[in-house]
């Protein structure tokens, strides 16, 4: 039987920020949401779990201030919307409106909202 996705939630950042990952208890596969800040916060939130990608929302500097060194201790790809504006940043894979995004036996299915 196919368990729900975990949610788990950290608030990073001088300014707290919201971040997330999402895992599939069926396989272990999480994703993390926009690393703002606190690699090390981030490392613990994914513990137990094998990350995938890192999800990026946007792009501003509060979401993203931890995204090369979390993209180097994960080795995963940079996902985000084909609109996204790289800021001294690669994006591996880019997505749009309406595409699906798997993690475990779930698809996560991407709305823009500019």
């Amino acid at each position: 039987m196919t368990q729900p996705l975990e949610l788990r939630h950290s608030q990073v950042g001088p300014w707290p920020m919201n971040t997330y990952a999402l895992f599939c208890p069926n396989t272990g596969q999480s994703v993390l949401f926009d690393p703002g800040a606190d690699p090390d916060t981030l490392t613990e939130m994914l513990a137990g779990s094998r990350p995938i990608a890192i999800l990026l929302t946007h792009t501003h500097g509060d979401h993203v201030g931890a995204l090369e060194e979390m993209r180097q201790r994960l080795n995963v790809p940079i996902v985000a919307h084909a609109n996204a504006q790289a800021k001294g940043f690669a994006i591996d894979q880019t997505l749009t409106d309406g595409d699906t995004f798997a993690v475990g036996h779930h698809a996560l299915r991407v709305a823009y909202a500019p």
